[in-house]
Order: C-alpha cells, then sequence, then structure tokens
C-alpha cells in the first residue's frame, strides 16, 4: 500500500510539473511577437521613403531595442520618429544610432503598450543617382523586447529602385486638311531603356496613320514594330542591341490629316498601356492634341487677330497694284511695299485692284488675304 501511495504521490507530482510546463509554454506563445518591415518598397531616385517597424502584438511592451541593417549606396537614414503604437505621454522619442549602413533605435515608456502597428517610421531618402533596379535590405538584426523577457521574431524586407520616365507627344498641334504629320514620342529620360511598348489613340476620321521611325535615342535601333487595328489604334513596340539613356524621342509617329477633316475638329493624341523594359521602368505618360484649322493657327487666336486688325494695330495700305499675272495658282502683289502672295483656294487673284487683310505669321512672313 505504502508503494502503491508513493507511486500516486509522484504521479501526481509528475502530473503537476506537466502542467506548470504547459501553462508556460501557453503564455510564452500568448506573448511572442513578431517585429517586421514591408517586403517590397518601391521608390523612385531620390524619393523620401518611410519604413514601418510593427510589431503584431504589443500586449506588455514597456520597451525595445532592434538593429536595421540597409545599403548605403541605395539609401541614406534622415531620422526615426514615434510610431501609432506610441501614446502620447509616457514614452519618449525614439532613440536613434545610425552608421551609414545600419542604424539602432531604441525606445523606452512608463505605460505598457497594447495591440498591433507600428513602434517606429524610420525615415530613409533614395540616392538621387541610384541605379535603376538596385535594391537595398532592411534587415532587422539584433531585436529585442523588455530587455528580452518577451520573445520576437524578425521578418524582413527590401527597397527597390524603380526608375519612372516622363513619356509625352506634342500637347497640341494644328494643320490643315491634307497636311503632313510628325508626332515625336518623347522621354524625359531613357534611364537605360532597351526596349519599349506603347498603345496609342488617335480620331481615324480626322488623322490617317502613315508610318512610324525610329526616334533621335534610337537611331541605332531597327526600326519601330506597329499594329495599325485601322480604327484608331496602334500597338508599337520597340527593341534596341544597346541600352540608351537621356533625353529624347523613342520613336515618330507620322499622320496625314484628312482632306474631309472639317476645321474646327480635333483628335485626341492619347497613351493607353506603356512600359520601358518589360516593365522594368515605370512610364508616366501625357497626352496631345491635333486640331485642325485654315492655315495652322488654332482657333481661338482669330479673334484677337480680328480685333487687332479692326483697331489698326495690324492695319495694311488698302490699294495694291498687281505684279504678274495669276500662274501656276498663285500671284504676287505688292501690298503696303511688302511683297505678298495670294494662293489659288482660298482667294482669286488678278491683274486688278486688290484689298488686303492680315492672314498669318508663318514661316516669319508676313501673309494677307487678298480680295478683289
Amino acid at each position: 500500500m505504502g508503494q502503491g501511495r508513493g507511486m500516486a504521490a509522484g504521479g501526481r507530482s509528475i502530473c503537476v510539473w506537466t502542467m506548470l510546463a504547459l501553462v508556460v509554454a501557453f503564455v510564452s506563445t500568448a506573448q511572442a511577437a513578431t517585429l517586421r518591415v514591408p517586403v517590397n518598397i518601391l521608390a523612385e531616385p531620390g524619393e523620401s521613403i518611410y519604413v514601418p517597424v510593427t510589431l503584431d502584438n504589443a500586449s506588455g511592451v514597456l520597451g525595445y531595442y532592434f538593429e536595421l541593417d540597409y545599403d548605403p549606396t541605395v539609401l541614406e537614414y534622415v531620422q526615426t520618429e514615434n510610431g501609432n503604437l506610441i501614446p502620447g505621454t509616457g514614452w519618449s522619442t525614439p532613440e536613434a544610432y545610425d552608421v551609414p549602413g545600419q542604424v539602432s533605435v531604441a525606445g523606452l515608456g512608463s505605460e505598457p503598450l497594447s495591440g498591433t502597428g507600428s513602434l517606429v517610421v524610420v525615415h530613409f531618402q533614395v540616392q538621387p543617382f541610384a541605379a535603376n533596379e538596385a535594391t537595398s535590405p532592411l534587415d532587422l538584426g539584433e531585436a529585442e523586447l523588455n530587455d528580452g523577457a518577451i520573445p520576437v521574431s524578425t521578418q524582413d524586407g527590401q527597397v527597390t529602385v524603380v526608375a519612372i520616365v516622363e513619356m509625352r507627344v506634342p500637347a497640341h498641334l494644328t494643320r490643315k486638311p491634307g497636311d503632313s504629320l510628325a508626332v515625336p514620342v518623347i522621354v524625359d529620360d531613357a534611364a537605360g531603356a532597351y526596349g519599349y511598348y506603347f498603345e496609342f489613340t488617335f480620331n481615324n476620321a480626322v488623322l490617317e496613320y502613315v508610318g512610324a521611325q525610329v526616334g533621335g535615342l534610337t537611331s541605332e535601333w531597327g526600326g519601330p514594330v506597329v499594329h495599325d487595328a485601322l480604327d484608331g489604334h496602334l500597338s508599337v513596340a520597340g527593341l534596341g542591341p544597346t541600352a540608351v539613356t537621356g533625353a529624347g524621342s523613342l520613336a515618330v509617329l507620322e499622320f496625314r490629316v484628312r482632306d474631309t477633316a472639317e476645321v474646327g475638329q480635333t483628335s485626341p493624341l492619347e497613351f493607353g498601356f506603356a512600359e520601358i523594359n518589360d516593365g522594368a521602368i515605370g512610364v508616366v505618360a501625357h497626352d496631345g492634341l491635333i486640331e485642325v484649322t485654315l492655315v495652322g493657327l488654332p482657333l481661338a487666336v482669330w479673334p484677337l487677330l480680328l480685333v487687332l486688325f479692326a483697331a489698326g494695330t495690324l492695319a495694311v495700305q488698302r490699294r495694291v497694284e498687281a505684279k504678274s499675272a495669276l500662274t501656276e495658282g498663285r500671284a504676287d502683289v505688292t501690298c503696303d511695299e511688302r511683297r505678298v502672295t495670294c494662293r489659288e483656294g482660298s482667294v482669286t487673284c488678278d491683274g486688278g485692284g486688290l484689298t488686303c487683310g492680315i492672314w498669318s505669321f508663318t514661316r516669319r512672313r508676313v501673309s494677307f488675304i487678298c480680295d478683289r
């Protein structure tokens, strides 16, 4: 019987220790926390970035310490601020010590934390000359909560540099029916481009697509590959043996204003999807517009010209003398001691007296509408 009681006592002892172990394990598991940074942050050269260092279980935390490693050729440390887990009182500004490549951060408070959120936010500046697709680790090294009393695991991240290129066409062009039109596709910095693709939309009732040529930046590449859907939609791609950098045109799209286009009609010159280097370089595209006019002047300019002419600002001598008969669709006349040309199709000129009104100021010369 005594032996039986001893075995029973020993069994109870084992059970007690097992239960205590389970309780300790449960408490440790409940208090375990993970300190993490974003898995991948995309940023441009020269951009300011703010890296939240988050804690997914801050229950009972009165202090913390961690080290964050980074690549100083890609990032420059700026400062560290309290995150949204830190109350307005009871906690001071975090202490941060930086040597190029590693920042050590510590914080201490009188009120225990709770919940999930950011302990701190670390401010970096991406180096202005960081190469496209360059990366910097954001590695959490040594990390402690409450001087090690609360177990903590870490999850690292990184920053990837993505160049953003501005792609554009001329914002506003004016042409007459029948005119040819070259539309350069310009980038502000090719940023090491070896290929591009974009989709382009225009008004097929106003413009007729003619062809495409290499641009100034891609003169050593083969010509662009263009798919014309024949409904005002183009898909344009280019690929070269060597990367190009700097500002200039990637391609030149050639159009013709249809003879049937009416004065005042417009056509958008709009980008759809656009990318460089299969998306490795981001693109922000800026659209343009073409306006159909009589002589290449926007319609908004005409009222101003009429006002100036009526006020006498652009007045000319009304009596002119024909110097030659109408020949090959034009006649040259003298108006206020200036040589002017009247072209067939807009006016009719003969050898009699003519009166003149202002027409335009194209190609650095004064032209006139001449009527009998």
